[in-house]
């Protein structure tokens, strides 16, 4: 995904061990920061659904590519420019992903092939509402309504690639998934909560 598979968003755009990189054609993602958000989504659950090793690169391609689709002025920025390509916001998404993923497996037992397009259109739908209310770096200020970059300013723009962060920014991200566009909590078992 990283170094030769140039449909993968993840395609020469991460710092792989060993690898030599012409001057000023370094990667900016560390290579340890795709190895966690894998192992956490594995961990989480998905490691049982995602047997293979093809499985597991459908999961991170589809995925991400669903993000970079999303995000793409914010793709492949260096992680000090946004803050979806530093570890904590590339974990963040990756932990929304993987909830709305088991989410759709348990609702949905036929399901037996993480290629199943069920999967991959409700990650978009989440992913697109998702998209409405979150901004990654303060160049995206710029087009965004005042509570959105308020949001930005409070949950993203300083949080770093540390546990307590990390996780501060999940909870942040999911919280975000519950509010209508008016800032007020949805209760869980509305139907529009479920999107």
């Amino acid at each position: 995904m990283v170094l030769r598979d140039e449909e993968s968003p993840f395609f020469k755009i991460v710092r792989h061990p060993g690898v030599r990189y012409e001057r000023g054609n370094t990667p900016h993602i560390p290579h340890n920061s795709l190895f966690s958000l894998v192992k956490e989504m594995l961990a989480a659950g998905l490691g049982e659904f995602c047997e293979s090793e093809k499985d597991i690169c459908t999961l991170i391609k589809q995925s991400f590519q669903k993000v970079k689709d999303r995000w793409p002025d914010e793709w492949n920025r260096k992680p000090s420019e946004t803050k979806l390509m530093h570890g904590a916001g590339l974990r963040g998404i990756a932990f929304l992903i993987e909830q709305k993923l088991s989410q759709i497996l348990t609702a949905n037992e036929d399901i037996e092939d993480i290629a199943d397009p069920r999967l991959w259109d409700g990650v978009g739908q989440m992913l697109d509402t998702l998209k409405e209310r979150v901004i990654w770096s303060t160049v995206a200020m710029t087009g965004a309504n005042d509570e959105v970059q308020s949001w930005f300013t409070e949950n993203v723009l300083n949080r770093q690639n540390t546990p307590t962060d990390i996780g501060k920014l999940k909870d942040a991200l999911q919280a975000r998934l519950l509010i209508n566009p008016t800032g007020r909590r949805r209760r869980r078992g509305s139907r529009r909560a479920q999107s």
